[in-house]
């Protein structure tokens, strides 16, 4: 398996940042339950296949590539941050630095896999020998957390847990980076380290977990949707991330049985689109008043016009520079 290779993957992330933007221009269609079916179910394995992914490719590369891969998110997370401020310029200056901290909405993201990257780089060397039960251990102690934090203390009513919540998101940037980011990045990691014991298992044993898993997460949303009076976020839940181990493991199958694909490209529109949806959303709703599923096809069509347009630009510029760098290295090295 050469890194990073994997084309069946690059499909995958591109598809689902196309269903995280119909997740934030929803309602897609007029009708409550599928509203909700949507919103916090159907689309819940996007983020998770996102960092898995980030922690698996993370743990394939040296020390000195992991520090210029933490810093590239963080000039991605400072453009994506100068890109949304004038969305908040009206709302107070307390307001404006908690979203630079904490991620302007989708943003959070970037926050909470910043984060989660920079601990487990100042840690990797520390626990290089960690064994998978302790890894196993800590990544299910932290889903637990999450999950409990995140809807099933509304069940049990725990008294002023939303206030302590608000504050760790202030003093932390974002908790979701230490109870859903953090985990998730290490179940990549995980996945690489025990990538031969996991890729000689048959492809119908992973096609099994996602069906389960996939079974598993419905009933914790029905569950949830039942038990709590308010609308459920259903950021981290117990299952809804499981789909997204079984399709990212199964991509790696598929991908062995397919054609060679130049997908590179679609990789990086699937960032491209993820960070600026937000706005051509927006604008779609301001300037054209458009709703529902003429919304979701209309931004959907735009966010992959401007993000091949962008890729493509950036792809050039970086030729030419390359070009200029050998015409000007050549005569030196001659000399």
């Amino acid at each position: 398996m050469k890194k990073r290779e994997n084309n069946i993957l690059d499909i995958l992330k591109f598809v689902a940042a196309i269903l995280i933007l119909g997740a934030h221009a929803s309602p897609i269609i007029n009708s409550k339950s599928f509203d909700l079916f949507y919103g916090e179910y159907l689309f819940r394995f996007c983020v998770p296949l996102f960092i898995i992914s980030s922690g698996f490719f993370f743990e394939s590369i040296d020390k000195s590539k992991k520090k210029k891969y933490i810093k590239r998110i963080l000039y991605l997370y400072i453009f994506s941050t100068l890109l949304y401020l004038p969305m908040s310029y009206n709302q107070g200056i307390k307001s404006i630095i908690i979203n630079i901290l904490t991620g302007y909405w989708h943003l959070w993201y970037l926050v909470a896999l910043l984060i989660a990257l920079c601990i487990v780089y100042i840690f990797d060397e520390k626990f290089k020998n960690t064994s998978n039960k302790s890894y196993i251990i800590v990544i299910s102690l932290l889903i637990l957390c999450g999950a409990f934090f995140d809807e099933y203390h509304k069940i049990i009513n725990v008294p002023y847990l939303d206030v302590i919540l608000k504050t760790a998101d202030i003093m932390i940037g974002e908790w979701r980076a230490i109870f859903f980011s953090l985990p998730m990045l290490l179940i990549g990691k995980l996945i690489k380290k025990n990538w031969n014991y996991i890729s000689s298992k048959t492809w119908k044993t992973y096609v099994l977990l996602l069906i389960i898993s996939a079974v598993a997460a419905f009933l914790e949303f029905i569950l949830l949707c039942n038990s709590i009076e308010t609308r459920t976020s259903n950021d981290i839940t117990l299952f809804n991330w499981i789909p997204a181990v079984a399709l990212f493991i199964l991509s790696f199958y598929i991908n062995e049985r397919v054609k060679k694909l130049e997908t590179r490209k679609i990789r990086k529109m699937a960032d491209v689109i993820y960070i600026i949806h937000i706005w051509v959303i927006v604008l779609f709703k301001v300037i054209f008043s458009l709703r529902y599923l003429s919304l979701f096809i209309a931004c959907s069509i735009t966010s992959v016009i401007i993000s091949y347009i962008t890729i493509s630009i950036i792809s050039i510029i970086k030729s030419r520079k390359t070009k200029i760098y050998c015409l000007d290295s050549g005569p030196k090295q001659l000399n």
